[in-house]
């Protein structure tokens, strides 16, 4: 009898009990109340995978400060990240989660080739939000120095263009 040389893979479904948990370990990692370790235990006891613990737990650090994360979330995990984060840091937690979450969707779209249309559907209902109220005008020397935006990305961008004949412009 030959042994199967290939490893069984599982794949563990991330519940949204798991996503939720995820949430408030990724909040105190970030604000130093718990190490990483024990934030990874605590996650892993509920049965998920260590690296998508990971994952989820510096996701909300890359979120709070708009910055850019390379490692996906589910559309639940996604969606409730962004509603908690606007419930307790209100327009500009968000406006900064969805600086962050722009910066994933071209990233991911680059990478994979693929289009994300359910992310970009949640991005754009949770744009609604911060277009629909005034925001609070922020001057230069009130911006981080130390903080780096992904921006300047190059876009190939297709227009028709019409020449006119010189003589009949003229006429």
């Amino acid at each position: 009898m030959v042994e199967n040389l290939f490893p069984k893979i599982i794949m563990e479904k991330i519940t949204n009990e798991m996503v939720e948990k995820t949430f408030e370990v990724g909040r105190d990692f970030y604000n130093t109340k718990i190490s990483l370790k024990d934030g990874i235990k605590v996650l892993t006891e509920i049965g998920m995978n260590k690296n998508s613990a990971v994952n989820y737990i510096y996701n909300y650090s890359n979120l709070i400060q708009g910055k850019l994360f390379t490692r996906t979330t589910n559309i639940y995990g996604t969606e409730y990240s962004l509603q908690k984060i606007y419930e307790e840091n209100g327009l500009d937690g968000l406006q900064s989660a969805l600086l962050s979450l722009s910066q994933h969707i071209d990233y991911y779209e680059e990478k994979s080739g693929s289009s994300v249309k359910q992310r970009k559907e949640v991005y754009n209902r949770y744009l609604e939000l911060i277009n629909q109220k005034p925001i609070k005008t922020i001057y230069p020397d009130e911006v981080e120095s130390d903080i780096k935006y992904s921006e300047g990305k190059t876009k190939k961008v297709l227009i028709n263009s019409y020449e006119r004949n010189p003589i009949a412009r003229k006429k």
